[in-house]
């Protein structure tokens, strides 16, 4: 997905009553519609300007070691799916990139793929819609609608370690896991439950135990993505403290499991989560990913809907949720770290 934003104050609230809105909708669809160009592409000193930025982007990976490992446990958990690409490409990529071929992609986009706009604001609908017949009116597009789905795969996989060694002081401990649930399951919103509870937030049990009670943790918390049925656990941890950390994130997972939450955990997670919901209402930019995860995944929740349901959420469908997390790939980025049967490099 390709995101234009665009943040304007609204003129009722100013001194000075020019059409701000209109003004900049038009900017947006001359930035869209009409880029610069040169020669049949992309104007090349820009285009070689971003290549640049790509290239350093990679680069910097491999210095912020949580996103390095992160990238890691996602390639080597997903071999073989679409899903292990990083969003930035690859140096290879990057360099066979040509300011024509990237033109023409551009334009095959704005003409048959699917398209969205969000406007959040104090404007009228009718206001809107005069706008955008003036600005945005697409001729002779051809939208293609079979644009490929994410694919969740379903079925046990044996469990695989990765370990790889660097110059680093603190080992990062990356665990993917298959949730085997997307979003448009009826089983998401009990998996958000789940998740909080299990690592989401500062009272789940990944930071009390790892963390609080045994202190083998810096940090530690999970966190699910939505669309693919993936959850992914993260740690920052001594490269000693490996296999006891191993152990009580699985001890933790194995609670869930076996239904050990208690009505306090379950009230305090439901109570974040909705509050946070409440919170992103007066966030324009989160409405829309909200809605727009609502288009992609294929269900649309409103709100209203999404906190009642959350409320609704009983022990036993976390339960029956978390027996449905199945852990994937172990990665552990570390510097001293003996490797043990089964793992490689």
């Amino acid at each position: 997905m390709i995101v234009f934003r665009l943040d304007v104050p609204n003129e009722k609230y100013l001194s000075d009553q020019t059409p701000l809105f209109e003004k900049a909708m038009e900017l947006l669809s001359q930035i869209i519609f009409k880029p610069a160009l040169e020669e049949g592409g992309f104007v090349s000193k820009y285009v070689e300007l971003e290549k640049d930025l790509l290239q350093r982007k990679l680069a910097q990976i491999i210095d912020d070691k949580i996103r390095y490992a992160n990238k890691r446990c996602t390639e080597e958990m997903f071999q073989g799916e679409r899903f292990r690409l990083f969003a930035n490409g690859s140096e290879e990529q990057i360099k066979n990139m040509n300011r024509t071929d990237l033109y023409d992609y551009y334009q095959k986009m704005l003409q048959s793929h699917p398209m969205d706009l969000f406007i959040v604001g104090d404007v009228t609908k009718e206001e809107v819609e005069n706008v955008l017949n003036k600005y945005f009116r697409l001729e002779n597009r051809n939208e293609v609608l079979d644009i490929p789905t994410t694919q969740v795969e379903v079925g046990r996989k044996e469990e695989k370690v990765v370990v790889e060694k660097t110059k680093i002081t603190q080992g990062k401990l990356h665990i993917g896991c298959r949730t085997n649930v997307s979003y448009q399951s009826g089983d998401y919103i009990p998996l958000v439950v789940c998740n909080g509870i299990f690592g989401g937030y500062a009272h789940s049990k990944l930071f009390r135990n790892v963390r609080e009670k045994e202190s083998l943790a810096y940090y530690v918390n999970s966190s699910i993505e939505s669309h693919k049925g993936f959850m992914m656990i993260m740690s920052g941890i001594e490269p000693d403290k490996y296999e006891k950390t191993v152990e009580i994130i699985k001890k933790q997972l194995a609670e869930m499991v076996a239904g050990t939450i208690s009505d306090e955990e379950i009230d305090q997670t439901k109570a974040v989560i909705i509050n946070q919901m409440k919170e992103s209402n007066d966030l324009p930019v989160q409405l829309m990913e909200r809605y727009y995860h609502g288009i992609v995944g294929g269900v649309k929740r409103k709100t209203e809907e999404v906190i009642q349901a959350i409320q609704a959420v009983t022990k036993e469908q976390v339960q029956q949720v978390a027996q449905k997390i199945e852990i994937d790939t172990i990665y552990f980025l570390t510097n001293e770290h003996t490797v043990e049967e089964g793992a490689h490099q």
